[in-house]
């Protein structure tokens, strides 16, 4: 599957996903997979943006970002 960019979800380009960030843009990337016509199996389990905030900081940075993406592989 085609991983998302961290830039993909940095709508503002601040360096920063922000929890809005992050629902827009998942939001926007299912919509597009669905469009192309893929099975949107497994929604339920998608990465929350809890999941990627391992500080608890209220935003992702491009290094929870990319810790993320290594743990899906």
């Amino acid at each position: 599957m085609n991983r998302p960019a961290f830039s993909d979800y940095d709508q503002n380009g601040d360096g920063m996903i922000g929890k809005e960030e992050f629902s827009e843009a998942h939001a926007r990337r299912v919509g597009d997979r669905a469009r192309q016509g893929y099975a949107l199996r497994n929604q339920d389990k998608a990465p929350s943006f809890e999941d990627l905030d391992q500080n608890g900081d209220g935003e992702i940075s491009p290094e929870e970002f990319a810790e993320h993406q290594q743990r899906r592989r």
